[in-house]
């Protein structure tokens, strides 16, 4: 995702999770925090599996910030490729929070990982561009013409970026509660995220923000559909 400055800390524990039945062969799951150490031990989670494991971190999330509960489950089985993502395993981060300088300023710990990011480039430029950013491997998806007559070209490219490192996907949810409660720019999506009835709204709103993939937004509501059949 983009990097938005935060002024957030990481949360004290959280409520611990009663025991339960396991979405996982049918055994029973002892209170957890779902820290690391224990992350460690989940075997490789089916979206099922997955949105069974985090339903509590979510029931946590509307109740502490009015968020509906689908939302962050979806948001971040996107994100950590049902929470079995490299950087949801071993640094905690479910939805590709990233490490800005306030994070680091505070002596946050992060994690410096490789991702990728679209961004628009005119015809015009792009020779210029595309040789001083040969190193970001940049890769045309498609092109445009706007208004004017102008050709774009949408462009694909990879780079390493430094995300943050959280103890526990307890800890990954709870920031992620505070960036969309408490940024001003996702103040209207957050409203709309609030309501079961106008969270798909929101969660179009949110995505153009979120991160610079366009069809970010139409990942997210496939899921939501799964979750939340009309």
């Amino acid at each position: 995702m983009n990097e938005i400055e935060q002024k957030s800390s990481l949360p004290e524990n959280g409520p611990k999770a009663v025991k339960s039945e396991s979405p996982f062969t049918g055994s029973v799951l002892t209170p957890t925090e779902f820290n690391l150490e224990e992350i460690s031990r989940f075997p490789i989670l089916t979206f099922k599996t997955y949105v069974q494991t985090v339903a509590i971190l979510a029931d946590e999330i509307q109740s502490k910030y009015g968020i509906y509960k689908t939302v962050p489950i979806i948001q971040s089985a996107h994100e950590s490729a049902y929470g079995n993502s490299l950087l949801a395993r071993k640094h905690g981060n479910l939805f590709g929070i990233t490490a800005t300088d306030g994070w680091k300023k505070k002596g946050m710990p992060v994690a410096d990982m490789p991702t990728w990011e679209e961004v628009d480039i005119t015809e015009k430029n792009y020779p210029e561009w595309s040789a001083k950013n040969s190193s970001y491997d940049p890769q045309i998806l498609r092109e445009s013409v706007d208004p004017s007559g102008n050709k774009h070209f949408r462009v694909k490219i990879t780079l390493k970026r430094e995300f943050r490192h959280y103890p526990s996907w307890r800890n990954s949810f709870d920031d992620w509660g505070r960036l969309i409660s408490g940024y001003s720019g996702y103040s209207h999506a957050y409203q709309l995220l609030k309501n079961k009835v106008t969270a798909p709204e929101g969660i179009s709103e949110m995505g153009r923000i979120y991160v610079t993939d366009e069809r970010y937004a139409i990942s997210l509501l496939r899921l939501w559909a799964i979750i939340e059949p009309a």
